[in-house]
């Protein structure tokens, strides 16, 4: 059983990691994003009259409404680019299948290297996508970039609303570029490189991961703190572990997080969780260093877990 199999496993099994989006809290272990906010709500300002897109000619033609030179790109989808210096990103429009909902997607950077998504920076754009919910920062593993996007209501939506969302987006695709702009950025089909590049570094030669050895007694203290591994671009997780014998534990999907909580026992190098909703995992845990360990559940693969930053 790989990872992922394992982790969604425990989500089917516990009943209450519910694939839900978790609401923020003051204790949580990661930043989460407040529950509806994906998939609801308008802006608050909306000062002139929509209507209910039903097509792909409805899109482009808000789109042009709100001031871009639009395509239809597809039954239910419509494109545009966004200027905002030094970048052009790629606008995407697409409706949903049952006509509630129109998503606007900003793209941002080709990453068709995903061992550049490490567990602390998908992280980090997690938090972003707190900070700044209802828009998000994600990876999209079918278009292999990363982009960020807003679902918007299809009731009444204006050309000004769009306008205004598309323009926040880009303004925050600008403040957090040192998160994106290291892949090949999008250009709406203009070279990337239209800024100074960096200059290229040689790759560090590679060095043999060394074998994990016994580990001596794992202390709570040593463990206490949060922890973070990524089985992919798209899926990464976390737990923290407090001082008190309790922990934390955040499974993130494709941008919607899963969750549990419960206390934990350290026994002869084992970790045993045990969840308040009734999860229970146990399994092989090495102490690699004071920043890295290794957890082996029974019959899965080992994980790497990093100290978060």
């Amino acid at each position: 059983m790989n990872i992922r199999a394992f982790f969604l496993t425990a989500v089917v099994l516990t009943g209450s990691l519910s694939s839900d989006i978790c609401r923020a809290d003051s204790d949580e272990l990661f930043s989460e994003i407040p529950s509806g906010s994906v998939f609801g709500g308008t802006d608050a300002a909306n000062s002139s009259a929509g209507e209910q897109m039903q097509s792909a000619e409805d899109l482009r033609e808000l789109l042009k409404a709100a001031g871009f030179d639009a395509k239809i790109a597809g039954s239910r989808q419509a494109t545009a680019t966004k200027k905002l210096d030094p970048w052009t990103f790629p606008l995407l429009l697409e409706l949903s299948e049952e006509e509630s909902t129109v998503t606007v997607s900003l793209g941002l950077a080709t990453v068709r290297d995903t061992q550049q998504l490490t567990a602390n920076k998908l992280l980090q754009m997690m938090k972003v996508s707190r900070e700044h919910a209802p828009m998000m920062l994600l990876y999209n593993a079918a278009r292999e970039r990363t982009e960020i996007c807003r679902t918007l209501d299809n009731r009444n939506l204006s050309a000004e609303q769009l306008r205004r969302t598309i323009n926040r987006m880009a303004v925050l695709a600008k403040s957090r570029a040192s998160l994106w702009a290291s892949g090949e950025q999008q250009q709406g089909g203009s070279p990337a490189a239209q800024q100074p590049a960096p200059a290229q570094q040689p790759a560090p030669a590679q060095q043999p991961t060394p074998t994990p050895q016994a580990s001596p007694e794992v202390s709570i203290t040593a463990l206490t703190g949060k922890w973070a591994a990524s089985r992919s671009a798209t899926e990464a997780f976390g737990i923290e572990f407090r001082q008190d014998g309790t922990f934390n534990l955040v499974y993130v999907n494709n941008a919607q997080q899963s969750k549990s909580s419960g206390r934990f026992t350290l026994t002869s190098g084992n970790l045993q969780l045990n969840g308040n909703d009734g999860l229970k995992l146990g399994g092989k845990l090495t102490l690699k260093s004071g920043s890295e360990f290794q957890f082996e559940p029974a019959g899965s693969a080992a994980m790497t877990f990093r100290k978060a930053q």
